[in-house]
C-alpha cells in the first residue's frame, strides 16, 4: 500500500480513503469519476466527516491524475505542487456542485475537481485551470501535478484550521515528495505569505524587471502593481529554513482564481496572444521547465 494513502486515512480516516482511492501494489490513484459520485452521494452530512477542528463545514480531498509512484519513499512523479490555504465557503462550493456535478452537495470534495475531472478539455473550462492554461503548458503537464490545500477543512477559524493541518498533517505530506527540483503554484499572496514561516522566497529579479519595463502596457492587459508596490504574479526560488522540511525548488504566484472579475484575468485571457502580452507566459514557462 502507498504512503499518501496511509497518510490521508489520517486526515479522512479509513472509510473514506479506501473509497476513493484504487490502490496498485504500492501505487494509488483516485477511482473513476463515476464512482467518486458515488462516494460523494454517501457524505452530504458533514457529521460523517472526520475532522480534528470543530465544526468543520466541509473539506476537500487532494487530486491528481493517474498513478502515484515512488522511489525511496518519495513520489517521484508528482513535482508540481498547487496549494492553496483551505477550500472555499459552502455557499461558493454548492454553486459549483449546482454546475459542475451530477448531486446537489457533499460535504466532500476533490480539490479543484483535479482527478474527479481528468482531461484538458473539461478542466480548461473550470475555475484555476483555465486561468493556468493561459499561461502554462497545461495539457503537457497534468500528470506532473498535485493539487491541495493547507487546511482540508472550512471552518469558522481559518487561522486556527489552517495551522492545525499545517503542523500535525502538512508537514508529512511535503514529505511525501522528492526533495529537489519542486515546482510550487500558489494561489494569491496570501498562501505564499503563510509559507514564509517555513521556506525562504528569492522572486526572480528578471522577472520583476520585465513587469516593471512593461508596466503601462501590462496594466491594459489586467496586470498591475498592488497597494504595495509589487505584483500579483511572481516568480523565483525556494528552500525550506524549517529543520523538518528538506524541500527545493521554484515557484510561480498567480491571483487566485476566485478573484477572476476583480484582478481582471478575463482581461489577461484576451490579450494573452498579442503582441502586448505574448512574452508573459513564454516567461513563465522558461523559468520553471529549462
Amino acid at each position: 500500500m502507498g504512503l499518501l494513502k496511509e497518510y490521508l486515512k489520517e486526515i479522512y480516516g479509513k472509510e473514506i480513503t479506501n473509497r476513493l482511492i484504487m490502490d496498485k501494489g504500492n501505487r494509488e490513484k483516485l477511482k473513476s469519476k463515476k464512482d467518486i459520485t458515488t462516494i460523494l452521494q454517501k457524505y452530504t452530512e458533514r457529521e460523517k466527516l472526520k475532522c480534528f477542528c470543530s465544526n468543520p463545514q466541509h473539506q476537500d480531498f487532494p487530486g491528481w491524475i493517474g498513478y502515484i509512484r515512488y522511489k525511496n519513499g518519495k513520489i517521484t512523479n508528482k513535482n508540481i505542487l498547487i496549494f492553496g490555504l483551505e477550500i472555499s465557503s459552502e455557499e461558493k462550493i454548492r454553486k459549483d456542485f449546482e454546475k459542475y456535478y451530477n448531486i446537489k452537495w457533499s460535504a466532500l470534495h476533490i480539490a479543484y475537481d483535479f482527478g474527479y475531472e481528468r482531461t484538458f478539455r473539461i478542466l480548461s473550462t473550470r475555475p484555476l485551470w483555465r486561468e493556468l492554461k493561459i499561461l502554462l503548458p497545461l495539457r503537457s503537464i497534468l500528470r506532473k501535478i498535485y493539487v491541495t490545500d493547507v487546511a482540508k477543512c472550512f471552518t469558522k477559524d481559518l487561522t486556527i484550521s489552517r495551522n492545525t493541518c499545517f503542523k500535525q498533517f502538512f508537514i508529512d505530506e511535503l514529505n511525501l515528495f522528492q526533495e529537489r527540483n519542486l515546482i510550487f503554484i500558489f494561489q494569491g499572496r496570501k498562501i505564499k505569505s503563510f509559507f514564509k514561516n517555513y521556506f525562504d522566497f528569492i522572486p526572480n529579479k528578471t522577472f520583476f524587471d520585465y513587469l516593471e519595463s512593461k508596466e503601462e502596457i501590462l496594466k491594459e492587459c489586467g496586470i498591475k502593481k498592488t497597494k504595495n508596490g509589487d505584483y500579483l504574479f511572481e516568480l523565483g526560488k525556494f528552500n525550506s529554513n524549517e529543520k523538518k522540511i528538506k524541500k527545493s525548488g521554484k515557484y510561480l504566484q498567480i491571483p487566485h482564481s476566485s478573484q477572476i472579475n476583480r484582478w481582471r484575468w478575463k482581461r489577461t485571457k484576451e490579450n494573452i496572444e498579442n503582441e502586448k502580452l505574448k512574452d508573459l507566459p513564454f516567461k513563465i514557462k522558461n523559468f520553471l521547465f529549462k
